[in-house]
């Protein structure tokens, strides 16, 4: 990169053209000075540079490449780590390129494959695996007959949006809505649909397993969904051989799941990245619980040093042969945090009488400081 920026990137655009393979070497140096970009601030407006130069020369040369040779031949050569160049390009997030109309009808020609459907078939068939779960079934066997259908890309991607809808709909008649209520079961003898649940828990692992391409977007969420629920089963399974109390056993089962079902939910949203509408707001689920995150610890910090301050505020200065009436650190935490929601309100001191007199204007002043600084400014961080 610095012998290219004395020269015009002379000697990078020669270094990209003398390789073996210059469209696959140029998206991986455009991806490669991207990432140390982020990580080496003094020269990221360089890097950046180089990135974009690299960027637009893989573009150019795959336009190129698409009106001389075919673009399947293309976009299906692999390199010598097996590796399509299609998935070179998607794997570096080159958006330049990947938004290139040759890439597009390529990809396009792999999701329908050999099917030539319009919407209405593909929303005929969703119909069909919803309300009849055992041509879905049949549709899924890894047979002959059924393997030029279930390995096309949309007929497999809806396949296993309708094994997770299912599962869902298992941890709900599991956990949610029980169809034997938890305070009348006497054993832990599992149910059709808890026997279900493990069957299909077991299946989603093992695809996690198998297909660990797939482990981008919300993969995180999703695995936080399967170990609860793996760690329920645990729970439900030691039950077996020791003298529990059934009901309560259970309903901490339960607990477990219903969590677990939250997080598939959510997870879930993964589903909607293939939609044009919901496609750019799913790219940035990630980045908005990473935000959270950052939220959560700020305001955290906020809550516990605001509750030190009011603590100290509250602490007896005049003697009183008992100390009950002031409140411990812990009950400060917990009334700051419910005033953030209006359901606390933090006027008066409990033990008013024994502090000073300018004590209660601290603390109203302390107050208005937290719910300023908290709501106002902290909740508008995360908006």
């Amino acid at each position: 990169m610095l012998c290219g920026k004395m020269g015009d990137n002379t000697v990078l655009r020669d270094f990209i053209f003398q390789s073996p393979a210059p469209p696959e070497t140029a998206a991986k140096l455009a991806a490669r000075f991207k990432m140390i970009a982020l990580k080496e601030q003094e020269r990221a407006r360089d890097l950046k540079k180089s990135s974009v130069l690299c960027e637009d020369l893989c573009l150019e040369l795959v336009t190129v490449a698409t009106h001389e040779c075919d673009p399947v031949t293309l976009f299906g050569a692999v390199s010598h780590n097996d590796e399509a160049f299609i998935d070179i390009l998607v794997e570096c997030n080159l958006k330049e390129v990947i938004s290139n109309p040759a890439v597009q009808s390529y990809l396009s020609y792999i999701w329908d494959g050999v099917l030539n459907w319009g919407f209405g078939h593909y929303l005929a068939l969703i119909a069909i695996f919803v309300t009849l779960p055992p041509a879905w079934m049949i549709l899924s066997l890894p047979t002959a007959t059924f393997a030029r259908y279930n390995q096309i890309p949309a007929i497999k991607y809806m396949i296993i949006a309708i094994s997770y809808f299912w599962m869902v709909v298992l941890l709900v008649l599991t956990a949610v809505e029980p169809l034997t209520p938890v305070a009348i079961r006497t054993d832990l003898v599992p149910t059709w649909a808890e026997f279900l649940l493990v069957i299909w828990i077991s299946g989603m692992v093992v695809s996690e397993l198998v297909n660990r391409g797939s482990s981008g977007g919300l993969f995180d969420v999703r695995f936080g969904s399967f170990f609860l629920i793996i760690i329920s089963f645990f729970i439900h399974l030691i039950g077996c051989f020791f003298p529990v109390n059934v009901p309560e056993l259970l309903y901490v089962r339960n607990l477990l799941i219903s969590v677990a079902f939250f997080l598939s939910l959510f997870a879930g949203l993964d589903f909607l990245s293939i939609s044009g509408f919901y496609g750019a707001f799913s790219l940035i689920i990630v980045e908005i619980i990473k935000e959270i995150v950052r939220f959560s610890v700020i305001f955290i910090i906020f809550i516990i040093s605001f509750a030190c301050i009011i603590t100290a505020i509250d602490k007896p200065v005049f003697a009183r042969v008992d100390n009950n009436g002031v409140p411990p650190l812990w009950s400060r935490i917990i009334d700051l945090y419910f005033t953030i929601f209006g359901e606390a309100i933090i006027t008066n001191l409990p033990s008013q009488s024994l502090q000073p007199a300018y004590a209660q204007t601290l603390l109203l002043l302390i107050t208005a400081a937290f719910m300023f600084i908290s709501v106002v400014v902290l909740l508008n961080l995360l908006i």
